[in-house]
């Protein structure tokens, strides 16, 4: 599994070079997630707690994988229970789990984060309604960080600036994710894939088949609703969510995939 993790060599060429100023800066409001006597590490500190927890060291031989996504479907059936049978749980971005376990399950064994999951927790500063405090929140789960390249590789910044809130928590792993993966999937699909597509491509390579609940790829109607924990709505796609259902239709052939719902 080593070939899907960013060496740690380059991972801490990142940490030096956007390691910087704590979260709460630009008076940011404080988060009351964060525990009252968290102290932001220091560099070196920071760089060793990241460095550490850099890996994917689990044995998937043989076991099962459910990958939830966030589509308003998810709400037509109670697929909790289901879902909690699974060895592993795997979910993308901001996907909620309280209030809608009995639709979504109750955990999360690993979750997929894109570059707009960190930066758009600043937007508060900006004015606009923000849900930056659901991140600091989560409890014993092991973020996987998408890639991010070319100009794109300056919003890790505030990804480190996020992670700092983490440092010392024993409950959250991270690890983040080789370029190669994303560019396999730029290469399919000729567009930037969306984070639960990513999370479908990582882990159908590493486990046998995996099974995929609220993934309806936002194509029937002009209008979409993404999330169903948010009732906001997009008048035009951001992925290319054509080219990613007929890639799962293709894992589903071969037997790596199934879908529920």
């Amino acid at each position: 599994m080593k070939k899907f993790v960013l060496e740690n060599t380059e991972l801490e060429k990142l940490i030096d070079k956007l390691h910087g100023a704590p979260y709460h800066h630009k008076k940011l409001p404080i988060n009351p997630f964060v525990g009252p006597n968290h102290i932001e590490p220091s560099l070196s500190e920071f760089k060793k707690d990241l460095l550490s927890k850099n890996k994917l060291n689990y044995d998937f031989s043989g076991k099962t994988c459910a990958i939830i996504g966030s589509s308003p479907i998810l709400l037509n059936k109670e697929y909790g229970k289901e879902i909690d049978k699974y060895d592993y749980v795997v979910r993308c971005n901001e996907g909620e789990i309280e209030g809608y376990e009995k639709h979504v399950g109750s955990r999360a064994d690993f979750r997929v984060i894109g570059k707009k999951t960190f930066t758009n927790q600043n937007l508060e500063a900006g004015g606009f309604p923000s849900r930056w405090n659901w991140l600091p929140k989560l409890k014993n789960e092991h973020f996987i960080l998408r890639p991010l390249f070319g100009n794109d590789v300056q919003q890790y910044k505030s990804i480190m600036d996020c992670l700092q809130q983490y440092h010392g928590r024993k409950d959250i792993n991270v690890s983040f994710v080789n370029e190669s993966l994303e560019r396999d999937v730029m290469q399919q699909m000729n567009s930037l894939g969306s984070t639960g597509f990513c999370a479908i491509i990582l882990f159908a390579q590493l486990f046998d088949c995996v099974d995929i609940y609220g993934f309806d790829h936002h194509l029937d109607s002009d209008t979409i609703q993404y999330y169903f924990y948010s009732s906001n709505t997009k008048t035009s796609p951001t992925h290319n969510f054509k080219a990613e259902k007929d890639l799962c239709s293709k894992l589903e052939k071969i037997g790596k995939l199934r879908k529920h719902g």
